[in-house]
């Protein structure tokens, strides 16, 4: 009993390290990982380098990969702006000095000891100093948000899932008249890209493309190539 519940807190601790510093990870969640929090089955958080690293990992469906955002990386630039001899830093300075932790702090220290990691920033540094720090991450946020789209339409297989959905449907005049109102544009019928949709429309055209798929295909379809779906359709296939 008291192994299961201290595993269950070294969790807690992941998903909130992962959820303040806004990781990505391979499910889609974007960078608030609250309502998975609550439901994430027993899996753990792995964290990675990069997106690279994460897909090199094979994105099992039983583990959480997470890696860096421009929000994750903006939250590391702030920390390391802070002058850590300064009266009000001495405890997180002799932290620093006792777990080894040298300036700049890097992705690398979060992923190879992100339990030093998460009391070095929750429990060593006060909220005074974090919340300037957050509150100018923020201009990273909508980037963040446009990295997490972008990776899970080229998650694999979920391309091909989409374009299997979508191909041979068209917009119709609603459709483009709900577009353009959402944003804030004029498009024509002759400016959209159509399926089959490539890598180049995706990485060119992902804002214009999340529009398209919510007119072409519908709610239940959309969460049937989700990459957790994904994943899941090819565990029961390699059974």
């Amino acid at each position: 009993m008291e192994e299961q519940r201290a595993e269950r807190l070294q969790r807690l601790n992941s998903f909130t390290l992962a959820t303040y510093l806004r990781f990505h990870n391979q499910f889609g969640w974007g960078s608030s990982w609250s309502d998975e929090l609550q439901n994430a089955q027993g899996r753990n958080i792995i964290f990675v380098c990069s997106w690279e690293a994460a897909v090199a990992m094979g994105f099992p469906l039983d583990k959480i990969i997470a890696w860096p955002s421009a929000y994750t990386l903006a939250m590391l630039d702030g920390l390391n702006q802070i002058d850590f001899t300064a009266p009000n830093m001495t405890g997180a300075n002799e932290f620093l000095i006792a777990h080894e932790l040298t300036l700049p702090l890097t992705v690398n220290d979060i992923v190879y000891d992100w339990d030093v990691f998460f009391r070095f920033l929750l429990y060593e540094i006060g909220m005074d100093v974090r919340r300037p720090i957050r509150d100018s991450a923020q201009s990273y946020q909508q980037q963040t948000w446009d990295e997490q789209s972008l990776i899970r339409w080229l998650f694999p297989g979920r391309l091909d899932a989409i374009n299997e959905l979508a191909t041979g449907r068209e917009l119709n005049d609603a459709d483009i008249e709900w577009i353009n109102r959402t944003q804030g544009a004029n498009f024509t019928a002759s400016d959209f890209p159509t399926p089959p949709f490539t890598e180049d429309d995706v990485n060119n055209n992902l804002r214009l493309l999340n529009s398209i798929i919510t007119r072409l295909t519908t709610v239940e379809e959309r969460l049937s190539i989700e990459p957790e779906a994904l994943l899941r359709r090819q565990m029961e296939q390699n059974e």
